[in-house]
């Protein structure tokens, strides 16, 4: 009897460890607190900047793109929630977009089509037909073009944004587990 007991003890143990796991990262679970999972990806060969309002920073190559920024951003309890790249800005549009539209079919083949997407210029007379135009509308704020892609873990966002005078792809990793314990957080401060 004991031996069943003990038996399914483990198996709900590694049930569950298994439903609560952390969105990964460039193969690395997203825990811990920023600088430790900074120091992670820096084994991997990105560079560390330093770390500013619970925000650790670095730089590298991302998905065969050179000197992309990277930002780990953790909870007010030190646990990993968030991180970002920032694709090389650009002035052109029709760069923005091939490193958007890019990115977006690799992320689709991982992890199937988006949850949602949303593509289009927000203007009153239709969409811009040239890539100047585009990339004005994208500088008055009139551009919107992002996509969430969904897991069990966490979600993957990719959007295009205006950056100062120029625009770049941005890709962000939630992870559910330190997401939902800044939730938390933020309720009880409430």
């Amino acid at each position: 009897m004991k031996r069943i007991t003990l038996s399914a003890i483990l198996a709900l143990f590694c049930f569950g460890s298994a439903l609560a796991q952390h969105l990964k990262f460039k193969g690395i679970p997203m825990e811990g607190s920023a600088y430790s999972f900074a120091m992670k990806l820096k084994e991997k060969g990105l560079n560390y900047i330093g770390a500013q309002d619970n925000i650790a920073y670095l730089q590298g190559n991302f998905a065969g793109h050179q000197a992309c920024w990277f930002g780990v951003v953790e909870t007010t309890d030190k646990q990993v929630c968030t991180v970002f790249v920032i694709l090389p800005k650009s002035d052109k549009w029709s760069t923005l977009e091939s490193d958007y539209s890019n990115l977006k079919d690799r992320l689709t083949a991982k992890y199937g089509e988006p949850t949602s997407c949303v593509e289009t210029f927000n203007t009153s007379y239709g969409e811009p037909r040239d890539e100047q135009s585009k990339f004005t509308q994208l500088m008055l704020d009139n551009c919107t073009y992002s996509c969430i892609f969904d897991t069990d873990e966490g979600h993957i966002g990719l959007s295009i944004e205006k950056t100062d005078y120029e625009g770049a792809v941005i890709l962000r990793y939630w992870d559910n587990i330190n997401q939902n314990k800044l939730e938390q957080q933020i309720q009880d401060d409430i």
